[in-house]
Order: C-alpha cells, then sequence, then structure tokens
C-alpha cells in the first residue's frame, strides 16, 4: 500500500467515525422526544395546526364545527350540537391526512377523534 492509498483509509475511517457521531446523536433525541410525544395529554394545544385544518376543511363542515384542537398526534374535533355526522368526520380525517402528506402538519401520524 502507498502513502495516497493509506491517506484515502485514514480519511474514509474519519469519515465513518463522524457519521456515527452525528447516528449516535440523533438516536439520542430521538429516544429523549418519544416519551414527551407518547402522552398528549399533557401536551398544550398547537394553534398553528388546528388553524391549518380549519382553512383547509369545506364551507359546509367548517360550520359544523365548534372547535378543533390539536394536543400532539391527537386532533380533537368537537361538533356543534345535532350538526356531526359520519361524512363531516371523515372530511375531516381526509383533510388532516392531505395536510400530511403535503407536510403543513407537523407528526408523521395524527389520530383524529371526536370529543
Amino acid at each position: 500500500m502507498d502513502s495516497k492509498e493509506k491517506l484515502i483509509i485514514q480519511k474514509l475511517f474519519r469519515i465513518a467515525q463522524n457519521q456515527q457521531k452525528i447516528i449516535t446523536k440523533l438516536a439520542q433525541q430521538q429516544v429523549s422526544v418519544s416519551p414527551a410525544q407518547s402522552l398528549p395529554q399533557g401536551q398544550a394545544p398547537t394553534t398553528h395546526e388546528a388553524q391549518a385544518i380549519i382553512q383547509a376543511l369545506p364551507q359546509n363542515v367548517k360550520t359544523a364545527i365548534a372547535s378543533i384542537e390539536v394536543h400532539g398526534s391527537d386532533v380533537l374535533v368537537r361538533f356543534k350540537p345535532n350538526q356531526d355526522s359520519d361524512a363531516a368526520f371523515n372530511v375531516v380525517q381526509q383533510v388532516v391526512t392531505r395536510l400530511q402528506q403535503q407536510n403543513v402538519l407537523q407528526q408523521p401520524r395524527y389520530y383524529v377523534k371526536q370529543v
């Protein structure tokens, strides 16, 4: 092995070490975030996500909704009295899925729940 090959191997080894450090840091961040995400009741509602959902809803569904709150990965939908329906609930689910696919919403998965 000549000196150029040794230099290349050393550089590749340093790159691999740096990548391993980055992977370790990312794994540590993932572990520290996961427990908080698994307990949505303790999280404050996020108004940005709720507003994005409300704005994306069709007008006929907006009028039936009393409130929408997002707590972690839970989307809590409250309909006005006598205005809840399976069709309206399904539209909310479809809008949430679409916004999620467009990366408007932050969580990787949302669960729409009627309250």
